[in-house]
C-alpha cells in the first residue's frame, strides 16, 4: 500500500463502525424476539443510522484524500 491508500486511524474506525458495530446493532434490532418491540426498533434505527453516517465519513476522507494526492 502506498501513502495515498493506507488508512488513517479514523479510517479504521469508520470501517469497524461500518463493518461490525452497525451490522450488530441491525441485527438485534432485526432479531426482536423475547424483548421490548420498541428497544429493538431504536437499536434497529441506531443501526442503520450509525451505518450510513460512517459510510460517509469514511467516503468524504477516501475522497478527499485522492483529490489532494
Amino acid at each position: 500500500m502506498n501513502a495515498a491508500t493506507q488508512l488513517s486511524y479514523r479510517e479504521y474506525i469508520y470501517l469497524i463502525h461500518i463493518v461490525f458495530v452497525a451490522p450488530l446493532l441491525i441485527y438485534v434490532g432485526y432479531m426482536k424476539n423475547k424483548t421490548n418491540i420498541t428497544l429493538f426498533n431504536v437499536m434497529l434505527v441506531l443501526g442503520v443510522v450509525v451505518f450510513l453516517y460512517h459510510l460517509h465519513k469514511l467516503y468524504k476522507s477516501l475522497s478527499y484524500k485522492q483529490r489532494t494526492n
